[in-house]
C-alpha cells in the first residue's frame, strides 16, 4: 500500500488475490497471533518444515523477542504444509478468531 503523508490519500495498493483482499479487508495483527501460530506449530509436529531452516530458533525468536519476521515464515510454513483453511481452523479452536468472525465488516468504498 503506497499512501500519500500529508494528505493520508490512498496512492496504490498491490494483493496477492484483490477480490478477496484489499486494502479495506481486515486482516489480524501479527503480533497477537504468534502463540497461536506457536501452538498449531506444535499441534502439526509431523506436518512441520523440516526444511525450515532453524525452526527452533524461529519460534524463540517469535515468541521470547516478538520477531515478525520469525512469525511470517512460520505461519507461511504452516499455510504450505497444512493448509490455509486448517491454519484457521487451529485458530478458531483456539478460541481466537470467535470475536473476529461475530464482527460486521463491511468494505467501505469511499476508502
Amino acid at each position: 500500500m503506497v499512501q500519500d503523508v500529508h494528505s493520508g490519500a490512498l496512492l496504490s495498493f498491490a494483493a496477492s488475490d484483490p477480490l478477496r483482499l484489499d486494502v479495506t479487508s481486515p486482516v489480524l495483527p501479527l503480533s497477537t497471533v504468534k502463540l497461536m501460530v506457536a501452538a498449531c506449530w506444535w499441534d502439526h509436529e509431523s506436518a512441520q518444515d523440516k526444511d525450515l531452516a532453524e525452526s527452533e530458533h524461529l519460534l524463540t525468536d517469535m515468541i521470547v523477542y516478538g520477531g515478525d519476521a520469525a512469525g511470517r515464515q512460520m505461519a507461511s510454513a504452516l499455510r504450505l504444509k497444512i493448509g490455509t483453511a486448517e491454519v484457521l481452523n487451529n485458530l478458531k479452536h483456539y478460541g481466537f478468531l470467535s470475536l473476529f468472525a461475530s464482527a460486521t465488516h463491511d468494505k467501505d468504498e469511499t476508502f
